[in-house]
């Protein structure tokens, strides 16, 4: 499912539900909800209460993430998370990572006010991947991330901030794939000598860099959203 600009829908699905008969039996076991756009709150959007189980949800440019007790409820089994998270602020979304405690996979995307990932993101226990893109503000990651034991990939993309990688990340022994990208400084720690003893329990490392390395004040291209195969709405 694919909803852009589109409010009610968000906000109507449920009556439109009730109008055409269907029931939750007649819904898919996971699905892919992904909503661009949306100026109305989080917290009423209905559709999010007709989610299946264990689905993906991807966000793009919605400005009011605050959650609720109701929204809990319905995200509490979610499987992957995906946040263009630019116009979003900073507290309401830590909130979020409290409650997901089914998480297997975490893209947080354009999240520049954050300095640092949220302490409350090592509740993420069953967290799988990964991947933070163009968090430009973030300056480290922290010790903690070596408690996410289930972590089998990490992608660091665009966060010039970035410079080195825990002591922890030891301790992800079931780490298989590790991907920095346009990250220099990081790119370059990683490749030093000293710290290739630290990485040696990775299956697969990919180092990347462009021919210029961009600064913290330039800016790269967004990531687009891909759409293929999804209901448009």
């Amino acid at each position: 499912w694919s909803i852009t600009r589109s409010d009610s829908v968000l906000i109507s699905w449920g009556e439109s539900v009730s109008h055409t008969g269907a029931s939750s039996s007649s819904s898919p076991v996971s699905t892919t909800l992904e909503v661009t756009g949306s100026k109305l709150p989080l917290q009423q959007w209905s559709l999010l209460h007709h989610l299946p189980a264990h689905s993906d949800l991807d966000i793009y440019g919605c400005s009011d993430l605050a959650i609720s007790p109701e929204i809990i409820q319905a995200l509490h089994s979610l499987k992957s998370l995906k946040l263009d998270i630019r116009d979003s602020d900073h507290a309401e979304l830590i909130e979020w990572f409290t409650y997901l405690t089914s998480l297997q996979q975490l893209s947080l995307l354009n999240y520049n006010k954050l300095e640092e990932l949220p302490g409350k993101m090592r509740q993420l226990t069953q967290l799988q991947s990964l991947t933070l893109l163009e968090c430009r503000s973030m300056t480290s990651l922290p010790e903690w991330l070596g408690e996410l034991t289930s972590l089998t990939k990490l992608e660091i993309v665009c966060c010039p901030g970035i410079t080195t990688l825990p002591h922890s990340i030891q301790q992800l022994t079931n780490l298989q794939q590790l991907e920095i990208r346009d990250c220099h400084r990081l790119s370059m720690w990683c490749e030093a000598e000293e710290n290739k003893i630290k990485l040696a329990h990775i299956g697969q490392m990919r180092t990347e860099d462009k021919a210029t390395p961009r600064e913290p004040g330039e800016q790269a291209e967004p990531a687009e959203p891909q759409h293929s195969g999804r209901m448009r709405f």
